[in-house]
């Protein structure tokens, strides 16, 4: 059974009427939003079936990116922020945990020491109580030099499903799936692609050149992809992350923390971008999935004040899916 669901900090659930979503899962921006206090004074219709960890530590008076797999003083605060959002989430009785933001640098380390160390800090923490949902994570210009994302693709999820056996379980983000073997395609035909002299504003410019003059082949990659995903790991998806995307606006625009084409939503389109996603084919590829479980498919919808109002988005989203199932 799907269960479309909604998704924000505290602020933003307590804007969502009545009816609006069936549960929710709530985004923690650093540890100190594991607040008991602040989760007991949500709404009573607000339900949450799940928590994502928080993607932001503080170290040294400074926000950096959450990162269990650092080795260094990143790794050992990131450790101690998903300790406390376990704790939190046993306290609120939050039974899904997604677990996000893994790299590693591929100068010091390589990626099985990453993967190994990976499954050495999460595994302490595994549980009958709860789940901890591993992200699919993203492959794109920002992270394919000296910093690299780890779990990304087929390959990294088989590793890590070895090492965590009963206790491996998968968050799919279908977004970051397209992202991730968008960018594969486009190394296959730009092999000698000099990605030390480009900047991230010109790759942005190729890609978008690439991915033009390719759509039908990154389509068909793409769908590949995703059905082989499921078909491996079907009995492992135990959450789902979903929103609109074009593929053919991935680049930041001024003063904004979104890229244009993604974090959309459903079907939308405007004079600058439209989703492209295919969601006939994405559920059908869905219904792969055990039909004795009930999955929470949470939207992803970015807040974009000047093109859409976010709680009517994800509302409207949500409708549109529900005709899918």
């Amino acid at each position: 059974m799907f269960i479309i669901s909604g998704k924000g900090d505290y602020s933003i659930l307590t804007k969502y009427p009545k009816n609006a979503f069936q549960e929710y899962e709530l985004y923690l921006k650093t540890s100190d939003d594991c607040d008991v206090n602040k989760f007991n004074n949500l709404p009573n219709h607000i339900k949450i079936c799940s928590v994502h960890q928080p993607t932001k530590i503080k170290l040294n008076g400074e926000l950096q990116n959450f990162n269990i797999t650092s080795t260094g003083e990143v790794g050992e605060e990131s450790i101690k922020s998903l300790n406390k959002t376990i704790d939190f989430a046993k306290q609120c009785n939050i039974k899904k945990i997604v677990l996000h933001e893994s790299m590693f640098n591929s100068v010091t380390s390589n990626k099985q020491e990453s993967i190994k160390l990976f499954k050495q800090r999460v595994s302490k923490y595994l549980s009958s109580d709860f789940m901890i949902c591993i992200e699919t994570n993203v492959m794109w210009f920002d992270y394919c030099r000296q910093h690299k994302t780890l779990l990304t693709k087929i390959e990294d999820f088989k590793e890590i499903k070895k090492l965590l056996g009963k206790d491996f379980h998968i968050t799919l983000d279908i977004e970051h799936l397209s992202y991730t073997y968008l960018f594969e395609e486009f190394l296959k035909e730009n092999i000698d692609y000099n990605f030390d002299n480009i900047n991230a504003e010109e790759f942005a410019e190729d890609f978008k050149l690439f991915a033009k003059q390719n759509s039908s082949k990154l389509d068909v990659a793409f769908k590949h992809a995703l059905e082989l995903f499921i078909t491996t790991f079907k009995n492992d998806i135990e959450h789902i992350h979903i929103n609109g995307t074009d593929y053919f606006n991935y680049y930041y625009p001024n003063n904004f923390s979104f890229f244009i084409g993604e974090h959309l939503p459903i079907k939308y389109v405007s004079e600058e971008t439209e989703d492209r996603f295919d969601y006939n084919f994405i559920f059908n590829a869905l219904k792969m999935l055990p039909v004795n479980k009930n999955i929470n498919i949470v939207l992803e919808i970015g807040i974009k004040d000047s093109q859409y109002n976010f709680i009517d988005s994800m509302i409207k989203s949500k409708e549109i899916l529900e005709k899918q199932i």
